[in-house]
């Protein structure tokens, strides 16, 4: 790091011995020289943060020894020259440029993506038959993505597709036994959430938020699910709130159309939940008093704000002892705290 370095890359001669060139967070700026071929001993190549603008060269497919890329958080555009004559490659983080066309059938060794890559998906991904974190956010990939070109990725365990241009649930995740992470946040999903959805792999992180979802196929028991980590907000999800799994630890339903009453055991599924938030629906009736009766009582935020939810707030409130966020405001509930609250509270709210 050395901000005061400014000015460009010269040209690199033929032959030059050079493993590693890094230079990130300085003020070189200009575009990377074609002679950047050269380097044909380069390992290690890392300038990121830097005022890199322009077309990455082609001349990248001579350096047949590189292990990490990192041109990250620069101005580079056009497509992804081509690192597949690099087969000791571990890394290439490419993200916060402007980099654009079509997605490149070699790239699935990237940890994220912030381009505007689109188009299909390469059918050479399902050559990747021991891959076990595929990330691909924020592109600009639609439509459907095929079970033909996962159907060897037996052994993937984090999927993330999140702000991409999705339109339905990738017929994929059935054959993806192995898997405990999955993120399709931010797409154009419409319609039901299907049941085969809650027997794919074993789900301990499910984000379906911001995305256009109406229902449940039917509604779900997660008796014994292990998920951890549960967010559908942000959607256009009617009907009563599901139960929460019981090993839940963030609970995100808010922003939805969930109408009906909290159902009255609530408490016995939060007993690891820290986070819960079911604001901004269309919910009725009153907090029930099993809200904070969890044999562990983990809770810190709890959300209800923004329904239609009425009467005094449950005595069983004061043994949630770290508690720090409670929201209860835009509703109907008396304005009562119970005898014994706890002093734990950072933010409460009643309008």
């Amino acid at each position: 790091m050395n901000p005061t370095l400014s000015g460009s890359l010269p040209d690199f001669p033929p032959g030059i011995v050079l493993e590693e060139l890094k230079l990130s967070a300085t003020n070189l700026s200009g575009t990377l020289p074609e002679s950047i071929g050269n380097l044909r001993l380069l390992k290690t190549l890392h300038l990121t943060a830097c005022r890199f603008s322009g077309s990455l060269p082609a001349s990248f497919h001579n350096l047949t020894r590189l292990v990490s890329v990192d041109l990250s958080i620069n101005n580079f555009s056009g497509p992804v020259p081509s690192f597949a004559s690099s087969p000791n490659i571990s890394k290439i983080d490419l993200q916060n440029n402007s980099l654009s066309g079509p997605f490149p059938g070699w790239i699935f060794s990237l940890p994220s993506l912030h381009n505007e890559l689109q188009g299909s998906l390469p059918m050479s991904i399902s050559r990747l038959q021991h891959l076990k974190i595929l990330r691909l956010a924020s592109n600009n990939l639609s439509g459907t993505v095929e079970l033909s070109l996962f159907g060897n990725l037996r052994n993937l365990s984090i999927l993330d597709l999140s702000y991409n241009r999705l339109i339905v649930f990738p017929s994929l995740l059935r054959n993806l036994p192995r898997l405990t992470r999955l993120d399709l946040s931010g797409n154009n999903i419409s319609g039901s959430i299907p049941d085969w959805l809650w027997s794919v792999g074993s789900l301990v992180y499910l984000n379906l938020s911001h995305n256009s979802l109406t229902n449940f196929q039917s509604l779900p028991d997660f008796s014994n699910s292990s998920l951890i980590v549960f967010d559908l907000h942000s959607n256009n999800l009617a009907g009563p709130i599901p139960r929460p799994p019981p090993s839940n630890v963030m609970v995100d339903f808010s922003n939805n159309h969930f109408a009906a009453s909290i159902p009255s055991d609530i408490g016995s599924t939060l007993n690891f939940s820290i986070f819960f938030s079911v604001s901004n629906n269309r919910l009725t009736g009153g907090i029930p008093e099993s809200v904070c009766s969890g044999v562990y009582l983990q809770l810190r935020s709890l959300n209800l704000h923004g329904n239609m939810l009425q009467g005094a707030v449950p005595q069983s409130l004061s043994s949630c002892e770290g508690l720090e966020v409670l929201d209860l405001g835009n509703n109907r509930i008396e304005d009562a705290f119970p005898s014994g609250w706890g002093i734990s509270l950072i933010c409460v709210s009643l309008v």
